[in-house]
């Protein structure tokens, strides 16, 4: 499936290499609120910048801006067949190796809804990861203050995935998730986004065979995705609750799944 890619990529390289934003900052000589622009594509870099972001992540840069220089070429060509109709816009130029890496790849949007939060894993093909994270709509005392459907809203329109992969909901599901994904899901519905509903016994099994339970799925991704290996929480004792890391893990088994079928 084609589909446009990210004006940049800087915040999933950075959470590649493990740094934060504010490390990424302090080595490029810039403020960290700058750097949080940059992700969130609000503001461009100079070339200075775009160098420094180069020979940190050792990617090229048209790998890193590859939304930005595919939206160049395309204006680029654009005025030139306005300007002069004789050029046909077959110049070699205008699809640039960028282009031709993005085409065929899927931007896939999992995500996993608990009682007070919901993890989520964005996927870029089956063995690229652009973003994962928990966002929390606890409530009480201790009341977040962005609702989850918001924060939701604002990760959909970031990455404007082509699929969205959901847990089918069990016979006898947690009663306070149940509000919560009706609220997820009007968001969803909202921008016409195809969904797909995988059981996540059927995720598990997909992963790491009939009778795992997701403590294996989770070691099972964590090596096959390094990056994330440092969020895999240890193995709970029967008495104690779930730890809220195993959200993304939760979640990238939905998305692997999808992609393996």
């Amino acid at each position: 499936m084609s589909f446009r890619p990210l004006d940049n990529y800087l915040r999933a390289y950075r959470k590649q290499l493990g740094l934060k934003q504010s490390e990424v900052a302090a080595m490029i000589g810039c403020a960290r609120c700058q750097i949080s622009r940059y992700e969130r594509r609000h503001r461009l870099p100079c070339l200075r910048i775009v160098r420094t972001y180069e020979a940190l992540s050792g990617v090229p840069a048209a790998e890193l801006f590859a939304g930005v220089l595919e939206r160049a070429h395309k204006d680029t060509k654009r005025w030139r067949l306005k300007l002069d109709p004789r050029i046909d816009g077959n110049n070699p130029t205008t699809t640039g190796g960028f282009s031709i890496a993005h085409a065929n790849r899927h931007r896939v949007f999992a995500l996993s809804v608990h009682s007070q939060s919901f993890g989520f894993v964005v996927f870029e093909d089956s063995n690229r990861l652009l973003d994962w994270g928990v966002r929390s709509f606890r409530s009480g005392m201790n009341a977040v203050k962005i609702q989850a459907g918001e924060k939701l809203s604002a990760l959909l329109n970031e990455y404007k995935p082509a699929v969205i992969v959901m847990p089918e909901l069990a016979k006898g599901t947690y009663a306070k998730t149940v509000p919560m994904l009706a609220t997820l899901h009007q968001q969803i519905l909202s921008r016409r986004i195809s969904v797909t509903f995988i059981p996540r016994y059927v995720a598990n099994a997909k992963l790491a065979g009939p009778g795992s339970n997701k403590d294996d799925v989770a070691s099972i991704l964590a090596k096959q995705f390094p990056v994330i290996a440092s969020k895999l929480p240890p193995k709970r004792k029967i008495w104690q609750s779930e730890d809220y890391r195993m959200g993304i893990f939760d979640a990238m088994a939905l998305g692997a799944a999808y992609l393996s079928l």
